[in-house]
């Protein structure tokens, strides 16, 4: 028995990269039992009129947006929804660099977190797909401004904690 697939990207065998995209972003969104519901729907993020119900429509855009393979769907204001003009492809990188700070980050800062066994907290960073620890400080905000203070010195494209101060003082 055949299912009634009218787009025709659904189809396993030749299943379309783009079309496994469509169903994810419409689950995260929609479907309560995904682990990133709470990240998504939950904060309100849905999927425009023009894509919810159309996989074509929304892979044709991709196509037209410049999608490739090496690229990720991005949505360039995170508490945006998912529509054609809050929508990029960049590469995964740039996208982790996009993300918003979680409301179970414990620190209020970017990047950084307490860890329990040494009773200090760390600051983080990741570069080019690899993760390094910058330094272990006894407050947050003091972790923070390091980790601001090496995005600036190295020109990195991340979010600051402190966007507003500038800093006069870098070695």
């Amino acid at each position: 028995m055949k299912a009634n697939n009218k787009h025709g990207f659904a189809q396993r065998k030749n299943q379309h990269y783009l079309y496994k995209v469509w169903c994810w972003m419409k689950s995260r969104c929609y479907n309560q039992n995904d682990t990133s519901f709470y990240n998504y729907g939950k904060r309100g993020i849905s999927v425009c009129d023009e894509w919810k119900n159309n996989p074509k429509a929304f892979i044709e855009w991709c196509s037209e947006n410049g999608w490739k393979s090496n690229l990720v769907i991005d949505r360039i204001n995170n508490d945006g929804n998912y529509e054609p003009s809050n929508c990029r492809f960049v590469a995964k990188a740039e996208s982790n660099v996009n993300q918003r700070i979680r409301k179970d980050n414990t620190s209020g800062y970017r990047g950084v977190h307490y860890r329990k066994k040494y009773n200090n907290w760390i600051a983080r960073i990741q570069v080019n797909g690899k993760r390094i620890e910058l330094c272990w400080e006894k407050t947050a905000k003091e972790a923070a401004m390091i980790r601001d203070k090496f995005i600036m010195q190295q020109r990195l494209p991340h979010k600051l904690s402190f966007p507003n101060i500038i800093d006069g003082g870098a070695d």
